[in-house]
């Protein structure tokens, strides 16, 4: 395999790992990861192999007993399958009939070994030709009478069922009125350039990717966050780059949300379901460049989990992270924010959220961030019990805003506004 047949089967498998098909399968995640390795290392192993070495089983496991590893093939062949279709590529990642390995085809040559190309037509030719006695579903005599047994309720019952249903009807009326009267708050606000648009809202959760370590007996030892190593392909990179790292550090499917997430979005969801926006939830780490481009998107985390967002952000804002993502610095002024982290003394630094709109590729974008996680708790809450966005000098006339709220002082500064001391 040459160099150039290994970057496009890299960029391939990426594209597939990024559409998130694995998100509710670990074991189909595992078992890509170690067919991708083979198959960049130009091997293709046995079916022992693979359910020893990809699955996890032991080395007492029987092949010719056991059909584990031919039916999770055959799941992953149909999700690869179903994917690609959504992806409509020019090449087709495709597992060979009989073989462990992948093989990178054009899109014609691959379609025979499609598990999804003729199943349609398989079905339909299935299907009987003979036409099915219809049953009615009136029951047979009188279906406008009253059932015995409620005739035989209670006086008491029957003078009491129209006033508890028209107690019913007031109370939904009630309801119905008092969500509608709901005033908009400052979230509702934000969210105006993405109602009336026909294509889902990307709503993009900041997650961050975790891997495991084993020690020589293949025991995991423990979990590991590594900035630098945020998703399996980035895991898969970092291994070829130290091969000896392969051995001790594998890819579980597993990364965590910060605990301030849960609260935003359920703030955030209230808020899109009034204005009926239709919106798909998708993690940072699973986010491709190619779905930035015809979606407006929403990002709710902390700001150094942006993920494919971050080259956008970082173009639009006047923020930008001086060291690290616990200290801003603002590019016109120079002026510094710097945020709490546990090594500095209580309530001597703000804990900031983080509030940026702009525009990229003709979408509209959003961010709600915490620089951590009670910076992100406080922006939201303020969002939601506040009735407008705070006041600016003037209206950019790109629609371009951006600001900083101090959760301790209940303050919003502007970029170039002195920090709070």
């Amino acid at each position: 395999m040459t160099s150039t047949d290994v970057q496009q089967l890299q960029q391939k498998a990426e594209q597939i790992l990024q559409s998130g098909i694995f998100a509710g399968s670990a074991r189909l995640h595992s078992l890509f990861q170690y067919l991708l390795r083979c198959s960049l290392a130009g091997y293709t192993p046995k079916e022992f192999e693979v359910a020893v070495d990809g699955m996890g089983q032991n080395a007492d496991f029987d092949v010719t007993q056991d059909s584990l590893v031919r039916v999770h093939i055959h799941k992953l062949r149909r999700k690869l399958a179903e994917v690609q279709a959504q992806q409509q590529s020019e090449h087709l990642l495709v597992l060979p009939r009989g073989e462990y390995r992948f093989l990178l085809l054009p899109a014609t040559a691959a379609a025979g070994e499609s598990p999804t190309a003729t199943a349609g037509q398989a079905n339909l030719k299935a299907e009987p030709t003979a036409v099915s006695q219809v049953v009615p579903l009136r029951p047979s005599g009188n279906w406008l009478q009253v059932p015995q047994r409620l005739l035989k309720l209670p006086n008491i019952v029957w003078l009491l069922l129209p006033w508890v249903l028209l107690v019913s009807v007031l109370s939904l009326q009630w309801f119905s009125q008092r969500e509608t009267a709901r005033p908009a708050t400052a979230l509702d606000q934000l969210l105006q350039p993405f109602a009336g648009q026909q294509a889902p809202v990307l709503l993009v959760l900041g997650d961050y990717y975790l891997f495991a370590e084993a020690d020589a007996q293949g025991q995991v030892q423990r979990l590991v966050r590594q900035f630098d190593i945020n998703s399996p392909l980035q895991l898969l990179q970092s291994q070829q780059t130290e091969p000896a790292l392969a051995a001790v550090q594998f890819d579980l499917g597993l990364s965590y949300l910060p605990t301030s997430v849960a609260a935003a979005l359920g703030r955030l969801a209230a808020a899109l379901e009034r204005q009926q926006i239709r919106y798909d939830i998708v993690l940072a780490s699973a986010v491709s460049t190619s779905q930035l481009q015809h979606q407006g998107v929403i990002y709710l985390g902390q700001l150094s989990g942006l993920g494919a967002l971050q080259t956008e952000w970082q173009q639009a804002a006047q923020l930008q992270p001086y060291g690290s993502f616990d200290e801003l610095q603002d590019q016109t002024t120079g002026q510094l924010y710097r945020n709490a982290t546990p090594l500095t003394p209580p309530d001597t630094l703000p804990e900031y959220g983080y509030l940026h709109r702009f525009t990229a590729q003709q979408q509209p974008r959003l961010i709600l961030a915490g620089l951590r996680d009670d910076g992100l708790s406080a922006l939201s809450s303020q969002l939601q019990q506040t009735a407008q966005l705070p006041a600016t000098e003037q209206e950019p006339a790109d629609n371009t805003q951006e600001w900083l709220f101090d959760s301790r002082t209940q303050q919003w500064l502007n970029p170039g506004d002195a920090p709070h001391k």
